[in-house]
Order: C-alpha cells, then structure tokens, then sequence
C-alpha cells in the first residue's frame, strides 16, 4: 500500500502524517471542513468533504486547511504524484504551490533537482499520467503549466520515453506535443529493445498515432523494420509504408483485425474464465499472443490467461526466457516477456502478476539469466510499493544500490520519494545502502537514518502486506 510520508516531519507535522495514513489505510473521509478556492491562493470559499475519496478528501484538508502550517517542496512533489493517480483536478493547485514557494516548474538546466531526488517537478507525475492513468488531456494540461514556467524551457524533458510511452498508450495528441514542442526525435530506439514510437503505436494497434507518427517523419526502418510493422498494422497504416517493402508476413489465425482488436477492448471488461472459453477454440498467431499476454500483464492477475498465453507462445517455438543464447524472433521488437514483465511492473497494482512473470522466465532461463535487467524492473517496483516483487528481484541478484543511469537515484530513493515506507524498510533489510545515490535517507525524507533503522524490526511483521 503507498503511503504519503513527509519530509522533515516533526511535531504538528507528524499529526498531520498520521491523519492522512489512517484516512488512506481505513478509507475513513475526514468529517473537518477544508477551505479553499476556485484560485490556490484564495482560501475564502469553504468546501464542505462528503463521502467519496478519502485520500482526495485527505489532500484537501492537509494542502489547504486553515489552520495547517504551509507544505514544503517534498511533500507537495509526493502529493502532486498522488493527484495524478487519483485526483487530477488538484494538480494546477499543487503545481503553483509549487511555484510560490520558488520551485520552476519548467526543464531548464538551471533548475536544481536536488530536492527531488534528481528529477524536475514535473516528471512523476507526467510518467504517472501517461503510464498509468493513461490521461491524455491532463497530461497535456499539466505540460502545458511547465512550459509556461520559468524560462518555459523543456531542454531536459525527457521526452524521447515519454514520446514512445504515449504511442504505446494511443495518445496521439500527446506525441505531437512532444515532437514538435519539446524535441522529442520520432525516430529514437529504446536502448533496452530497440523499438521505436511508431514499432509501439502498431504493437498496441494505435493506427491513428501510428499514421500521425509518419505524418511527422517517422522512419519505418528506424527501429524494427517495415517486416515488423507489416505484420502488424492495419490497412491504413500499411498503404503509407513504402512499396517497395516485403510483402506482409500471412500468419495463421481464426480471428480477423477487426475481430481481434474487438477482443483487446473487450479483455479488461470480462473475466478470465469467459476470455479463457473464447479463447480455447481461437488460433492465434504469435504477434496475437504477445499482445494479449501484454495486455493480460495490466489486467489485475489472472494467473491462467497467463499461463495459456504462454503455453501458446512455445507452441510456437517464441523463446520465454532470459537465456543469452535464446534469438529474439524477428517478429517481436523485444522479448514477449519482456514487454508483458514490464507492463505488469509498470501498470499493474497487483505486484503478483509481475512476480508470476519473472518465475516464468527464470523457469524457463535453466538458472541462466543473463539477458534479464533487474535493475531497472527493482526500481520501478520500489517507486510503485510493490514488496513482494522487490524480494523476488533482489533474491535473483538485482543490485538494490544500482543508481538510475540518468537521475542517479537507486531504489531506496524511488521508495523514498514515493511515501512507500514498507518497500524502504524491505530495501534496508536487504541490504540496501541509504548513503547510496541521492542520499535518500540521510535528508530525513522519511526520518533520520537512525529512526528508519530502528524500525527495521518492524520488518519481521510485514504490517504493509
């Protein structure tokens, strides 16, 4: 479970924390009154809290309640992540209190980022907007309200993932921005797996974001090749590719396009049992089967659906493994379990379907898993809370002091910033160095280093599963 925690929390501040742990934990809606106005800075208008979300409600009543003592910069950047996920409404709010106590919300160089363990005010709540919320329009809201920061600089926004990310996700509005806007390169490789914006926009079947990433220069041979994107795009897309291309790759299925991506849309809406009956008499190609298994990745855990995915897949000789010697089939960007163990770190809540995900892998990697980077999946997991995956991970050798290449944060840090005390307190159990990355522990983000040791014991108990 995430919980909100507070920098330098002492005192009132401490009561606060508490208030707002429990309304988290019980989904009690505080009965005080918060008051605050149409503009942040007016708190003349009082709004009554009535049943519904308690942690929106909690927001309210810790951000702008008349008698509280002013947040500072780490507890609105925690908050501000938190309203992206279940309160969009608040984040101009949260964005100007930002501003009013000196933080550029914009992505100049000049910007200092220490306080964030690195990142700029914006960045995790634009990955949260677009990787898990999927809100295309408050995502460009709250672009919109950084570049009219500061200088309006976006020179450091990193906008090549962002730009693939939101390809994969259909926000083709989203893509435009950042090309055009923000010097997002419409033709960069994810250097994990080489893919391009436009090899995502068709492998999650976008095709309005797929034509409108040609319109702005898209290569198709930049990433995994024309042969790739054939064999999944549908006509629109497929009449703008060159004609000199290969011809498309037949696969033997039982659904058509249409009938297939009717299926996509209808997976998250049915149960397991009804996709698993539909399924069982349908013959999909590999391509098909990759997609569902990514999609079933997201979808809570359905612990059979992935397992028929997967039986699929070998069925047809698509390696689920880790293995160095294992080659990447020509059809897929990236490895079908890659793409799916990303998905559930990124996306999913429940960390299970993640954790049943990797044991697949390591299953079929015979002890050797050497094309499996946990580094980056441990981080993502810390950031996100969740601890049983974060033991699993370190238990195959992920490095729980391996920085962030780019912001240079380790995983202690990513739980740190994101309020999850539990993940913290499994990090230090396993070994993880506070004095590691930003320093995380020592700037008193969740307390002093010598009171989170301390509760350490508290571990045993596991009281955050």
């Amino acid at each position: 479970m995430r919980q909100i925690t507070w920098s330098r929390a002492s005192g009132k501040g401490r009561k606060k924390l508490e208030h707002l742990r429990r309304s988290k934990q019980t989904g009690e809606v505080p009965t005080s009154t918060a008051t605050w106005g149409d503009s942040c800075g007016t708190r003349a208008h009082p709004a009554p809290v009535t049943q519904g979300d308690a942690v929106r409600a909690a927001i309210l009543i810790e951000t702008w309640g008349s008698s509280m003592d002013p947040l500072q910069r780490p507890e609105l950047q925690i908050l501000l992540e938190e309203a992206a996920r279940r309160a969009p409404e608040l984040l101009p709010c949260l964005a100007n209190e930002l501003e009013q106590r000196g933080v550029s919300l914009d992505w100049s160089v000049t910007n200092d980022c220490r306080a964030n363990f690195g990142r700029y005010a914006l960045d995790s709540a634009l990955e949260v907007l677009v990787k898990e919320t999927r809100n295309e329009q408050v995502a460009l809201s709250l672009l919109s309200i950084g570049q009219g920061s500061g200088q309006g600089d976006t020179s450091q926004l990193d906008a090549d993932p962002l730009m693939r990310a939101a390809a994969a996700q259909g926000m083709t509005r989203l893509v435009e921005r950042l090309v055009k806007d923000c010097g997002a390169s419409v033709n960069s490789k994810d250097p994990r797996f080489g893919s391009t914006a436009l090899d995502r926009a068709v492998d999650a079947g976008k095709e309005q974001t797929a034509l409108k990433l040609l319109q702005l220069g898209a290569d198709p041979f930049a990433g995994r090749g024309v042969g790739y994107i054939l064999a999944r795009a549908g006509p629109e897309v497929r009449a703008q590719l060159p004609t000199t291309s290969v011809a498309r790759e037949e696969v033997p299925t039982d659904l058509s396009e249409a009938d297939f991506e009717q299926l996509r849309q209808r997976l998250p809406k049915i149960s397991e049992r009804m996709v698993l009956q539909e399924l069982q008499s349908k013959r999909l190609s590999k391509v098909q089967l990759a997609q569902l298994l990514q999609e079933a990745a997201r979808l809570g855990f359905r612990p059979r659906l992935l397992e028929h995915l997967c039986e699929g897949l070998e069925r047809q000789q698509v390696p689920l493994n880790w293995d160095q010697a294992s080659v990447l089939d020509a059809a897929f960007a990236r490895r079908p379990l890659d793409a799916a163990l990303e998905t559930a770190v990124e996306e999913n809540p429940d960390a299970r379907a993640a954790v049943w995900l990797l044991d697949e892998g390591i299953k079929n990697s015979n002890g050797r898993k050497s094309r499996l980077n946990a580094n980056p999946l441990l981080r993502t997991a810390a950031s996100r809370c969740q601890v049983p995956l974060i033991e699993r991970l370190v238990e195959i050798n992920a490095d729980p002091n391996a920085p962030d290449p780019r912001y240079g944060s380790t995983a202690l840090d990513r739980a740190v910033s994101a309020g999850c005390t539990g993940a913290a307190l499994t990090l230090l159990s396993l070994g993880a160095d506070p004095d590691a990355g930003h320093g995380a522990l020592a700037d008193g983000t969740i307390q002093t280093v010598k009171e989170t040791l301390s509760l350490k014991e508290e571990a045993t108990n596991r009281p955050w599963l």
